[in-house]
């Protein structure tokens, strides 16, 4: 649960919240991490190399897992590490936080303050 000026911004498992909006994959790979990127941009897939964390890969055409493997076979390298990316609780909290600051589409929920329910 995210809570913001008393409202309440978001809420559910935490796995669901961390779920990344898009089909993405973190990735370290053996041999050159720069070859690799630079194959799956040539593949057009979208790809960012993260410090010490490996690369972020997001195949083209709603393409899976195989892709990943693939590539990495393509340039002479293989999968070290593979897992879904998920965003930070940290970056759920702030995405939270921008979107509860647009009024005008605000879905959030009022929750009154506790003290002022106890003085009644």
């Amino acid at each position: 649960m995210v809570m913001s000026k008393g409202k309440l911004r978001a809420f559910g498992p935490i796995a669901e919240l961390k779920r990344a909006e898009r089909k993405a994959y973190l990735v370290k790979v053996t041999g050159s991490m720069e070859a690799f990127v630079n194959a799956v941009r040539a593949k057009g897939g979208i790809a960012a190399e993260m410090e010490r964390r490996g690369a972020s890969v997001e195949p083209p055409n709603g393409g899976g897992p195989e892709f990943v493997f693939q590539t990495a076979r393509e340039v002479g390298g293989a999968v070290l590490e593979f897992s879904v990316l998920q965003r930070s609780l940290e970056e759920v909290f702030l995405e939270s936080l921008r979107k509860g600051g647009d009024e005008a589409k605000d879905s959030s929920v009022d929750i009154p303050p506790v003290i002022a329910a106890a003085r009644s």
